[in-house]
């Protein structure tokens, strides 16, 4: 529809519109919420943050359940329950949204959340941390050629 001043509202609604359907462009920070669930327990998580240039790691140890609210352009998680046969479930929300979840249920369970990033697509992944295989002793047995003693003295 054309105005008196020569301005087309219909082109400039589908701008807007399709303006705001887009996903936020690279460099701006985004709000994130990492929600941890399952067994209750002591768990270590590490997250990179991505801030334009600028790469930080931060860690966290806590019981299940809890809930993080960061703030960053990107990150990536990596959660674990480091010393018990138990569930693990993470959900990692961005503004709001559902856009990564992963559930394992095991030894040692390790769950791995990302957003978009420089590492790829929104992801999550589950995984558990390969037990230690421990091999059992050898029998102690006599060689075949043992003969008997005698132990007591005549």
């Amino acid at each position: 529809m054309k105005t008196a001043h020569g301005i087309y509202h219909g082109a400039l609604l589908a701008l807007i519109l399709a303006g705001s359907a887009m996903p936020a462009q690279a460099g701006e920070r985004q709000n994130f919420l990492v929600k941890l669930e399952g067994s209750f327990a002591e768990f270590v998580m590490y997250c990179k943050l991505v801030d334009g240039n600028a790469v930080r790691t931060v860690q966290y140890r806590e019981m299940i359940p809890s809930s993080y609210r960061i703030s960053a352009e990107a990150l990536s998680c990596t959660v674990s329950i480091p010393g018990l046969n138990g569930l693990l479930s993470a959900k990692l929300y961005e503004n709001g949204k559902l856009i990564a979840d992963a559930d394992e249920k095991a030894t040692r369970p390790i769950v791995k959340l990302r957003s978009g990033g420089p590492w790829g697509q929104p992801e999550g992944t589950g995984l558990s941390m390969p037990a230690r295989l421990v091999r059992p002793a050898e029998p102690q047995t006599p060689p075949a050629t043992a003969t008997p003693r005698n132990l007591i003295q005549r």
